[in-house]
């Protein structure tokens, strides 16, 4: 049995969590497919536990990765019923997208311009997210086998809320004083609610 807010303890929650790891890779490398037209098996997750082969130099192809996440460290607490408490803040995700190959440019320009259609951004409206920006493309060539890879990198800053539900209980009887200074007189008031 798991602790709730009169039992002491820690509070997992009960809700499934938001969008991470595996299912936020897939969901991205859909993104990325969909905006840049590249084939569906020349988007890949970077660093990659056991990494398939390179593709030739020559070869268009994008590898994305999360670089960082940031809470805006002011969540919310939200009584959403007599049992269940909803945690709520907002989280920026940055997902940094390295193209290469001989047409590396032109894929990283068109998921920086195609990112901003509207229509384009209607699946991460649909997953709770927003887009907040496009960071610079940089060329960066990179030195694989004594040979330059062309290489772009571009990175996209996403918003998302983030909401998670906790078993915290609703106060349903109090008893009590309350003392207010109402800047005339003191004001003494006992109450009970049931």
């Amino acid at each position: 049995m798991s602790n709730d807010s009169s039992t002491g303890g820690y509070l997992p929650p009960q809700n499934p969590l938001p969008l991470n790891d595996i299912q936020l890779r897939h969901f991205f490398h859909d993104v990325i497919v969909g905006i840049t037209g590249l084939a569906d098996t020349r988007v890949l997750p970077a660093w990659q536990r056991n990494p398939p082969p390179i593709p030739p130099i020559d070869t268009d192809w994008c590898a994305y990765s999360f670089i960082r996440q940031a809470a805006d460290n002011e969540p919310v607490q939200v009584q959403i019923s007599d049992s269940l408490c909803e945690m709520r803040t907002n989280e920026q995700v940055d997902l940094l997208c390295t193209f290469y190959g001989d047409n590396a440019q032109s894929f990283s320009t068109a998921l920086r311009d195609g990112i901003y259609m509207s229509q384009n951004r209607e699946q991460l409206l649909l997953a709770g997210m927003g887009l907040i920006g496009v960071e610079d493309i940089q060329h960066i060539p990179e030195m694989r086998n004594e040979r330059y890879y062309d290489r772009y990198d571009l990175t996209i800053q996403i918003r998302r809320e983030m909401r998670r539900q906790y078993p915290i209980l609703n106060i349903l009887k109090a008893q009590g004083t309350i003392y207010a200074d109402t800047n005339q007189a003191v004001i003494e008031k006992d109450f009970t609610t049931n």
